[in-house]
């Protein structure tokens, strides 16, 4: 079952345009992207739980079924596009475990646009979002300490998965745009 022909990851950081650049690469009548997709995830569960039958698979002489099951999934859930080119967007794909799953999975010369905007300007516009919902003094200052804790959501775990992806671009896998440019792109077109 094959519903589309090719299969990008966007990816990056919380508030660096990736919803902007799936409106604009939709405008273009032979690629999908909508919002964040949990395609990403259901494959991630999909590989545990299939670890955690592997002694079935083993007695039934099925363990070529891991990868056939992970496999469809992008498929299955993009069953209904008609579009050639799958954009899916979700921050988890520079994370190295998901990279390398999507990879053997999906594509070996699997690409991925990787957005990505200094730090300080992600919290200024965390910051801005905060006060715009009314949230502000002591209450605003936690939620911004938040989103700089190690390994937290959704900043710091995201830029772990781009530094990441910075180390592993060897092949040019992954396409960085910054938002500044980004911002520059949507503002001539």
């Amino acid at each position: 079952m094959q519903s589309f022909h090719h299969f990008v990851c966007l990816s990056g950081l919380p508030r660096t345009g990736t919803t902007l650049l799936s409106a604009i690469l939709s405008q273009n009548p032979t690629i999908h992207a909508e919002g964040n997709s949990p395609v990403c995830q259901l494959m991630w569960e999909m590989c545990k739980s299939v670890t955690n039958c592997k002694e079935q698979l083993r007695a039934n002489n099925k363990e070529y079924l891991v990868f056939d099951l992970i496999s469809q999934i992008p498929h299955i859930y993009y069953k209904n596009i008609t579009e050639q080119i799958v954009v899916d967007k979700c921050r988890s794909w520079t994370v190295d475990t998901n990279y390398q799953l999507a990879k053997h999975c999906i594509n070996q010369n699997l690409k991925v646009i990787v957005m990505v905007r200094p730090i300080i300007d992600i919290i200024t516009s965390f910051a801005k979002l905060y006060i715009k919902n009314g949230i502000t003094g002591e209450t605003l200052e936690n939620y911004l300490l938040q989103l700089l804790e190690p390994g937290g959501e959704p900043v710091m775990r995201s830029l772990d998965g781009v530094k990441n992806a910075m180390k592993q671009n060897n092949e040019s896998t992954f396409l960085f745009v910054r938002y500044d440019d980004l911002i520059i792109i949507q503002n001539i077109l």
